[in-house]
């Protein structure tokens, strides 16, 4: 999501006039590690924490919703400092999903121009979604996860997604492939079916 965040913020502000940016990230993991003894400072686990530091880009405007499993002690203190949301599995389970996209939605939305929404398919139990690089036993289900995108898309302030993990050679079934499908679908349906409402 860095790269593709860059860009968005840098496009944002050029086309909008955009300066303040909110993120959301629906993952099992944070990604706010440092640098890796084998990958540098950028690699996949890193995305969150580089994205923090795009200009316009505050830690109290970020938010994380599924997160689930082993989490580095430094990540967790990095995350959590500076206001950002950090919505485990556990308080998933408790609170619901759709309360959990709406918190997300209330922090990151607070004061800014414009919200970039990445997701991780690894959030969903891997029982559900195999075709991801990370495995994630106890995630969240798809219907958990179509229900918390439907919620976010109503925001009129969520301006750029992704969607990623997907590996498809994982999973002969398809299913995983679909599911990325119908997270798109359901976040882009209001946008292309309800124009006249």
């Amino acid at each position: 999501a860095f790269p593709i965040m860059t860009g968005f913020c840098e496009g944002m502000r050029a086309g909008r006039g955009c300066e303040k940016f909110g993120y959301i990230q629906i993952d099992a993991h944070l990604d706010a590690a440092d640098e890796n003894y084998v990958w540098g400072t950028h690699w996949h686990g890193s995305n969150a924490r580089l994205i923090s530091d795009i200009r316009g880009v505050d830690k109290k405007n970020m938010a994380w919703i599924g997160i689930n499993g082993s989490t580095w002690t430094e990540e967790w203190d990095f995350a959590n400092s500076g206001g950002a949301c950090l919505i485990t599995r556990p308080e998933v389970a408790r609170i619901g999903i759709a309360e959990a996209a709406k918190r997300a939605l209330e922090v990151a939305t607070d004061g800014v121009d414009a919200v970039y929404l990445s997701i991780d398919l690894d959030v969903v139990d891997v029982s559900l979604s195999p075709g991801v690089g990370s495995v994630n036993f106890g995630g969240i289900t798809p219907s958990e996860l179509l229900e918390a995108v439907e919620t976010l898309a109503d925001s009129d302030a969520i301006l750029g997604i992704d969607v990623v993990e997907l590996c498809p050679p994982l999973d002969p079934s398809g299913v995983t492939s679909r599911l990325a499908a119908a997270v798109l679908m359901t976040y882009l349906e209001p946008r292309l079916f309800n124009q006249g409402e």
